[in-house]
């Protein structure tokens, strides 16, 4: 009996490499994306506990402080600023790189489709192979019995 061989198997395990491949990059690039989102509201807390500290735990408020309060502020927000500028960066490779997933997985699907149906048609052919076999041996038979 004949086994199933698919031409294309080759192809098909270099984009389904290809497929793991881009997984493996998109996972990374959500990786990069919630840690910058994570550092964001690190940043974010770090302001509302200076505010808290400074600010709120005083009656009066001395200008050296208030200086100090704003500079400690002001270079929170500058660094809440350039992360944010990177996630939005890092949201847009990860986009980009779920768009090349998914074009790597409709690339190894396509293969696959047609791999199952060459093995359909195959296995059709095989059945009417053995569906003639078994025929011509029941007119043997039946032809020998009649002598």
């Amino acid at each position: 009996m004949k086994k199933f061989k698919f031409k294309l198997a080759p192809v098909l395990r270099v984009r389904e490499h290809e497929e793991e491949q881009q997984k493996m990059r998109y996972a990374q690039a959500l990786q990069n994306k919630t840690r910058l989102e994570e550092q964001a509201e690190a940043i974010k807390s770090n302001i509302q506990d200076i505010n808290d500290r400074d600010i709120r735990s005083q009656d009066v408020i001395r200008p050296t402080v208030f200086q100090q309060h704003y500079a400690g502020v002001h270079e929170m927000h500058k660094k809440l600023k350039s992360v944010n500028e990177q996630l939005a960066r890092a949201e847009n490779e990860a986009e980009a790189e779920r768009k090349k997933l998914v074009e790597a997985n409709k690339r190894t699907k396509i293969i696959k489709t047609l791999e199952s149906q060459e093995k359909e048609t195959f296995f059709k052919e095989l059945q009417r192979l053995e569906q003639e076999q078994l025929n011509e041996i029941a007119t043997q038979m039946y032809n020998s019995y009649e002598k």
